[in-house]
């Protein structure tokens, strides 16, 4: 009874946040947004309240013009990943996509932006022993796939060499390279290969000097 009298009663406040939404009252249903965020998280129900978040997050950021919108849609991207970590929430396929589409609404330079992708890398940490330290691999692929793609070069960098793609790492040096930048991607390789070899990926270092 306690679960479905809860259900009714977000289902109440979510048709009131769409009203909100359509009248463009952002500081209302930002607030409605945490509200129903911090609900669904009460009754353990993480799953529904990173979907709740990332929805949120994408309709405020897609409202670039809006300095309100995009700062109230900055702090749910932040609780999106705080749902996947409060909720112990698998680092998924359909979870990488919802970040790579948030990273790209953030844009490159974003305020903000840094500390989504640090949460998010802490939260990966959670979701294998095996990368306890760094974060996870498929995470900082993800992240640095977007970093290349707004040419953000060093961060594309950076992040390729804790997700084991020594390939695309190298496809992006010679990107990086038409943009005129030879000396550059010759001090980027040696950075990479060092850094890698300091991690002990001795065959990750060997693929990208190979290239």
């Amino acid at each position: 009874m306690a679960s479905e009298r809860n259900s009714a009663r977000v289902g109440r406040l979510v048709r009131k946040l769409d009203d909100l939404l359509a009248k463009g009252d952002v500081y209302e249903a930002h607030q409605l947004y945490k509200t129903i965020f911090f609900r669904y998280a009460t009754h353990n129900q993480h799953d529904d309240a990173a979907q709740l978040a990332f929805t949120g997050a994408s309709r405020f950021l897609a409202q670039s013009s809006s300095a309100a919108s995009v700062s109230s849609g900055k702090e749910l991207a932040c609780m999106f990943v705080q749902a996947h970590s409060d909720g112990n929430l698998p680092l998924s396929d359909d979870s990488l996509d919802q970040i790579r589409r948030l990273l790209k609404l953030l844009g490159p330079g974003e305020d903000g932006r840094e500390t989504f992708v640090r949460l998010a890398v802490e939260w990966s940490r959670s979701c294998s022993s095996e990368h306890s330290k760094f974060g996870h691999p498929r995470l900082h692929r993800v992240v640095a796939l977007v970093c290349w793609q707004f040419k953000d070069f060093a961060g594309a960098q950076w992040h390729f060499l804790h997700a084991d793609s020594a390939e695309e790492c190298a496809a992006m040096l010679v990107d990086f390279s038409s943009q005129g930048q030879q000396k550059e991607v010759d001090r980027f390789i040696a950075q990479s290969v060092l850094h890698l070899l300091v991690l002990q990926k001795i065959h990750q270092a060997k693929l990208l000097f190979e290239r």
